[in-house]
């Protein structure tokens, strides 16, 4: 029953009666709520060889304030540093090679005596950086569809992708 009338609120009702949760039956699609498109942006960077722009645009689209433990601005601050354009082992090689310079940086700063604030702060970019290689490395991995291709497994590794990586929060508006 698509049509909201006469049946949506029946249905709704009905269901909010027996105490029964529901989703969707608004008439609006999976795709427009927080979670779906949360979703259906994290299946594609597969498809788009998690290109830089697609990353950040499905990262700044997520409810959540700093998916992986890092600021969107540091993710686009850091990733254009490390020269990442697309492909998620060159996400993963270049912020490593990143981290790896900007710690070598920090112990430099420390060694010349530079402040205390200053090494923190590149130690904390360091930290960040490696968020950033091991967040797109589990991303990478768990966009693998499974091996088993029935409707139950399909269904259940994309509740699991959901459950991950947008996990429902109280404070989201209950439409969503």
């Amino acid at each position: 029953y698509r049509d909201r009338e006469p049946y949506g609120a029946l249905i709704r009702d009905t269901l909010d009666a027996a105490a029964v949760p529901w989703a969707g039956i608004d008439g609006r699609p999976l795709s427009e709520s927080w979670a779906g498109r949360g979703l259906l942006g994290l299946l594609r960077l597969r498809e788009r060889d998690f290109a830089r722009v697609d990353v950040l645009g499905w990262l700044g689209a997520l409810p959540q304030a700093d998916p992986g433990g890092v600021s969107i601005g540091d993710w686009d601050r850091l990733s254009r540093r490390a020269a990442v354009v697309r492909g998620a082992r060159q996400w993963q090689d270049r912020l490593r090679l990143q981290a790896k310079d900007v710690r070598a940086a920090a112990d430099g700063m420390e060694h010349e005596g530079a402040s205390e604030g200053a090494i923190r702060y590149r130690r904390r970019e360091a930290r960040a950086l490696e968020r950033m290689a091991a967040y797109i490395e589990q991303a990478e991995n768990a966009t693998r569809a499974p091996g088993d291709r029935t409707w139950k497994a399909s269904a259940d590794w994309a509740e699991k992708l959901r459950r991950h990586y947008i996990p429902v929060a109280d404070s989201w508006p209950p439409r969503q």
